[in-house]
């Protein structure tokens, strides 16, 4: 039905369709949840809660330009996985009869982090948005000598979108990789999805292409297998070239506020020293301070631990009076016994020989050199006599 609507309005606007399945099925997914929002809010007005309600609409990332993902974040450059602008600087609004008249209509220009709409509630709700919890646990992990737990990063915006005035005019940690002290920002370190992407696309070419020019699947130089990196036999060159990877070393440094698309690098321009520096240590800085505990290594206990409570993963240490005790159905305790069999031949065979790892990932997914194949993820859609 979707599909359909969005060939209808396509071809309504006097557009050729759109010629990548993915494309077609993305912009027919963003048309049912766009209608199904509408749904909400005429639900919402026609129960008198309209004017007592704040609607947040954001996302946690830009769009995904690789295949499948099919977005376009044009005319940014980047996309999911990168810290260019197409990967960090995400549509957002809010609206409600609770958004003041005076700001209704109008486009906020501060600095906003995803993480700072668990303040706004908190702030609105009147919760404090201490952790508690995570204060007393400091007080444990001081005594044992472990890493603390840092407090909740996050800044209640709400007045300053009231107000139209930035919230976070200092440096803002956007990854281990870069930072942002709008309007300057610096990118560094090896960047993936390093491109800029037209107005139509994914498009037949972009399928066609994948093998020769990406952008492939993400984290194609990072599938790991129990723990260990799987070595696919790509040479780095290859990988950097599918996978458009900028190299920016210590950091580039650019103006997103003149220059959004991030075509212009200020690092090597003298007027700008001060600022490159300041951002670099700041970035410095932030890791040095990053929150990197031991986390342990996979075990077989965890496995065996959500088992008995139908399947679910939970606590598996000192767990024994943390569950509420599950009557396991006649199909869970079948599923336990292939499960059981399963990780039995896991624990014994496998785990403790890598060669017999990969025969197994090998036999199971078969030629990986398929994820360089475009029509594995996507579909041109144009009859094979028209595709240019």
């Amino acid at each position: 039905k979707y599909l359909e609507k969005v060939d209808a309005r396509v071809r309504d606007a006097g557009f050729e369709p759109i010629d990548s399945a993915n494309r077609r099925l993305y912009a027919a997914m963003t048309m049912y949840l766009d209608e199904t929002v509408g749904a909400l809010v005429s639900a919402m007005k026609t129960k008198d809660m309209w004017l007592d309600t704040l609607v947040i609409f954001t996302s946690d990332n830009g769009g995904p330009i690789y295949e499948p993902g099919a977005a376009n974040n044009y005319p940014l450059k980047g996309g999911k996985y990168s810290d260019w602008e197409g990967g960090i600087r995400t549509n957002a609004f809010v609206s409600g009869g609770f958004v003041p008249m005076t700001r209704r209509g109008s486009t906020h220009t501060g600095v906003v982090s995803i993480a700072d709409w668990y303040g706004v509630v908190c702030e609105l709700a009147g919760v404090d948005q201490h952790d508690a919890a995570a204060a007393k646990a400091n007080v444990w992990l001081k005594a044992q000598g472990l890493p603390l737990l840092h407090p909740v990063d996050s800044l209640s915006q709400w007045q300053h979108i009231v107000d139209g005035t930035n919230g976070r005019p200092d440096t803002l940690y956007v990854s281990n990789k870069a930072v942002l002290k709008y309007p300057y920002k610096l990118v560094a370190g090896d960047q993936v999805y390093s491109m800029w992407s037209g107005q139509l696309y994914p498009n037949c070419s972009t399928i066609a292409d994948i093998a020769t020019r990406g952008p492939a699947l993400p984290l194609l130089d990072e599938i790991h297998l129990f723990g260990k990196l799987l070595d696919l036999g790509l040479p780095k060159s290859k990988i950097d070239t599918i996978m458009d990877i900028e190299q920016c070393g210590d950091g580039k440094l650019f103006n997103v506020e003149e220059d959004p698309t991030e075509q212009k690098d200020l690092s090597s321009d003298p007027q700008y020293a001060d600022i490159l520096s300041e951002l670099r240590e700041d970035l410095a800085s932030f890791n040095r301070g990053m929150f990197q505990p031991d986390r342990g290594a996979p075990v077989m206990e965890s496995c065996w631990a959500a088992m008995k409570v139908g399947g679910y993963y939970g606590p598996f240490v000192a767990h024994e009076d943390f569950y509420t005790p599950v009557e396991l159905t006649p199909k869970q305790i079948e599923n336990n016994k292939i499960a059981k069999a399963d990780l039995d031949f896991v624990e014994k065979t496998l785990l403790p020989n890598r060669t017999k790892q990969v025969e197994w990932f090998t036999a199971q997914v078969g030629d990986l050199t398929r994820l360089l194949d475009g029509d594995a993820f996507d579909k041109c859609l144009k009859p094979p006599a028209l595709v240019v």
